[in-house]
Protein backbone atom coordinates (compact mmCIF):
# COMPACT_ATOMS: atom_id res chain seq x y z
CA UNK A 1 0.00 0.00 0.00
CA UNK A 2 1.24 3.69 -0.49
CA UNK A 3 -0.12 7.26 -1.38
CA UNK A 4 -0.34 9.19 -4.11
CA UNK A 5 -1.26 13.19 -4.84
CA UNK A 6 -2.82 13.90 -7.80
CA UNK A 7 -2.37 17.21 -10.05
CA UNK A 8 -4.34 19.11 -8.50
CA UNK A 9 -3.22 18.12 -4.68
CA UNK A 10 -5.84 15.20 -4.00
CA UNK A 11 -4.23 12.22 -1.44
CA UNK A 12 -4.94 9.14 -3.12
CA UNK A 13 -4.15 6.01 -0.71
CA UNK A 14 -3.39 3.10 -2.98
CA UNK A 15 -3.57 -0.62 -2.33
CA UNK A 16 -2.66 -3.68 -4.40
CA UNK A 17 -3.15 -7.22 -3.56
CA UNK A 18 -1.88 -10.28 -5.70
CA UNK A 19 -2.73 -14.03 -5.09
CA UNK A 20 -0.31 -16.55 -6.99
CA UNK A 21 -1.75 -19.62 -8.25
CA UNK A 22 -1.31 -22.29 -5.94
CA UNK A 23 -0.16 -25.42 -8.84
CA UNK A 24 2.95 -26.59 -9.26
CA UNK A 25 2.65 -25.20 -13.15
CA UNK A 26 2.83 -21.63 -11.36
CA UNK A 27 5.93 -22.21 -9.08
CA UNK A 28 7.65 -18.87 -9.29
CA UNK A 29 3.69 -17.26 -8.42
CA UNK A 30 5.25 -16.08 -5.45
CA UNK A 31 7.52 -13.69 -7.15
CA UNK A 32 4.69 -12.82 -10.06
CA UNK A 33 2.38 -11.65 -7.41
CA UNK A 34 5.25 -9.84 -5.43
CA UNK A 35 6.55 -7.87 -9.01
CA UNK A 36 2.28 -7.52 -9.37
CA UNK A 37 2.22 -5.41 -6.69
CA UNK A 38 5.12 -3.17 -6.71
CA UNK A 39 4.34 -2.33 -10.56
CA UNK A 40 0.77 -1.56 -10.13
CA UNK A 41 1.80 0.77 -7.39
CA UNK A 42 4.44 2.53 -8.79
CA UNK A 43 2.30 2.74 -11.84
CA UNK A 44 -0.50 4.33 -10.13
CA UNK A 45 1.15 6.92 -8.31
CA UNK A 46 2.59 7.85 -11.85
CA UNK A 47 -0.50 7.88 -13.56
CA UNK A 48 -2.55 9.79 -10.63
CA UNK A 49 0.38 12.51 -10.39
CA UNK A 50 -0.56 13.62 -14.42
CA UNK A 51 -4.38 13.88 -13.54
CA UNK A 52 -6.55 16.30 -12.13
CA UNK A 53 -9.40 14.43 -9.61
CA UNK A 54 -10.58 17.50 -7.89
CA UNK A 55 -13.28 17.34 -4.99
CA UNK A 56 -15.86 16.13 -6.01
CA UNK A 57 -14.78 14.19 -9.34
CA UNK A 58 -16.23 16.12 -12.68
CA UNK A 59 -17.73 14.34 -15.52
CA UNK A 60 -14.81 14.86 -17.36
CA UNK A 61 -12.34 13.19 -14.70
CA UNK A 62 -14.28 10.36 -13.74
CA UNK A 63 -14.49 9.04 -17.84
CA UNK A 64 -10.77 9.92 -17.42
CA UNK A 65 -10.05 8.02 -14.60
CA UNK A 66 -12.31 5.32 -16.32
CA UNK A 67 -10.10 4.67 -19.31
CA UNK A 68 -6.77 4.84 -17.23
CA UNK A 69 -8.26 1.87 -14.90
CA UNK A 70 -9.82 0.15 -17.48
CA UNK A 71 -7.43 0.26 -20.39
CA UNK A 72 -4.35 1.98 -19.95
CA UNK A 73 -3.36 0.86 -16.06
CA UNK A 74 -3.93 -2.61 -17.60
CA UNK A 75 -1.66 -2.25 -20.72
CA UNK A 76 1.09 -0.70 -19.00
CA UNK A 77 1.03 -3.13 -15.84
CA UNK A 78 1.39 -5.81 -18.30
CA UNK A 79 4.29 -4.86 -20.52
CA UNK A 80 6.47 -3.82 -17.18
CA UNK A 81 4.78 -7.43 -15.29
CA UNK A 82 5.88 -8.68 -18.36
CA UNK A 83 9.70 -7.55 -18.57
CA UNK A 84 10.22 -7.73 -15.00
CA UNK A 85 9.28 -11.61 -15.15
CA UNK A 86 11.78 -11.80 -17.96
CA UNK A 87 14.42 -10.43 -16.26
CA UNK A 88 13.87 -12.53 -12.67
CA UNK A 89 13.80 -15.74 -15.45
CA UNK A 90 17.33 -14.97 -16.90
CA UNK A 91 18.51 -14.75 -13.24
CA UNK A 92 17.99 -17.93 -12.61
CA UNK A 93 19.60 -21.52 -13.35
CA UNK A 94 16.87 -22.88 -15.32
CA UNK A 95 16.78 -20.36 -17.77
CA UNK A 96 20.42 -21.52 -19.03
CA UNK A 97 20.27 -22.54 -22.34
CA UNK A 98 16.51 -22.29 -22.79
CA UNK A 99 14.80 -20.10 -25.44
CA UNK A 100 12.78 -17.01 -23.42
CA UNK A 101 9.46 -17.70 -25.16
CA UNK A 102 7.10 -17.94 -22.69
CA UNK A 103 8.37 -17.91 -19.56
CA UNK A 104 5.22 -16.27 -17.75
CA UNK A 105 3.08 -18.95 -16.70
CA UNK A 106 5.50 -20.00 -13.46
CA UNK A 107 4.66 -16.33 -12.00
CA UNK A 108 0.78 -16.42 -12.64
CA UNK A 109 -0.71 -14.17 -10.59
CA UNK A 110 -4.54 -11.96 -10.26
CA UNK A 111 -4.42 -8.33 -9.26
CA UNK A 112 -6.13 -5.86 -7.07
CA UNK A 113 -5.90 -2.65 -6.91
CA UNK A 114 -7.73 0.31 -5.18
CA UNK A 115 -8.15 3.60 -5.29
CA UNK A 116 -9.36 5.32 -2.27
CA UNK A 117 -10.02 9.44 -2.32
CA UNK A 118 -11.29 11.27 0.55
CA UNK A 119 -14.67 11.89 -1.43
CA UNK A 120 -14.47 8.94 -3.79
CA UNK A 121 -12.70 5.09 -4.65
CA UNK A 122 -12.14 3.16 -7.74
CA UNK A 123 -10.64 -0.19 -8.19
CA UNK A 124 -9.40 -2.35 -11.33
CA UNK A 125 -8.08 -5.79 -11.25
CA UNK A 126 -7.25 -9.11 -13.26
CA UNK A 127 -8.45 -12.34 -11.80
CA UNK A 128 -10.61 -14.03 -9.05
CA UNK A 129 -10.16 -11.33 -5.87
CA UNK A 130 -13.31 -9.80 -4.21
CA UNK A 131 -13.90 -6.57 -2.70
CA UNK A 132 -16.54 -6.03 -0.22
CA UNK A 133 -18.12 -2.13 0.16
CA UNK A 134 -18.86 -1.57 3.75
CA UNK A 135 -22.15 0.61 4.07
CA UNK A 136 -24.16 1.94 6.93
CA UNK A 137 -27.35 0.21 4.93
CA UNK A 138 -25.71 -2.92 3.30
CA UNK A 139 -22.36 -4.16 2.86
CA UNK A 140 -22.11 -5.53 -0.47
CA UNK A 141 -19.90 -7.86 -2.52
CA UNK A 142 -18.18 -6.31 -5.63
CA UNK A 143 -16.77 -8.67 -7.69
CA UNK A 144 -13.98 -8.71 -9.66
CA UNK A 145 -14.01 -11.35 -12.38
CA UNK A 146 -17.11 -11.25 -14.55
CA UNK A 147 -15.74 -13.39 -17.47
CA UNK A 148 -15.29 -17.12 -17.67
CA UNK A 149 -12.14 -18.63 -17.54
CA UNK A 150 -12.16 -22.27 -18.40
CA UNK A 151 -14.08 -24.26 -15.53
CA UNK A 152 -13.97 -24.91 -11.87
CA UNK A 153 -11.15 -23.00 -9.77
CA UNK A 154 -9.64 -21.55 -13.70
CA UNK A 155 -9.17 -17.72 -13.28
CA UNK A 156 -7.92 -14.99 -15.21
CA UNK A 157 -3.98 -14.41 -14.90
CA UNK A 158 -1.60 -11.68 -15.50
CA UNK A 159 0.52 -15.09 -17.03
CA UNK A 160 -2.49 -14.78 -19.69
CA UNK A 161 -1.51 -13.39 -23.15
CA UNK A 162 -4.63 -11.56 -23.34
CA UNK A 163 -4.68 -10.89 -19.62
CA UNK A 164 -4.90 -6.84 -19.62
CA UNK A 165 -8.79 -7.50 -21.85
CA UNK A 166 -9.57 -9.34 -18.48
CA UNK A 167 -8.97 -6.13 -15.91
CA UNK A 168 -12.53 -4.92 -14.47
Amino acid sequence: SGAARSQDGVTVQLMAVADGHGSSAFWLSDVGSRLACSLALEIATVGIATRSLGQPLDNRSLEDLTHWLSLELPAKLLQHWQAAVSADWQQRPEAEGQENTQVTQPYGTTLGLVLLAPRWWAHTGIGDWDLVLLEPSQDRLVSQESTAIGCGEATASLCLKDAARHFR
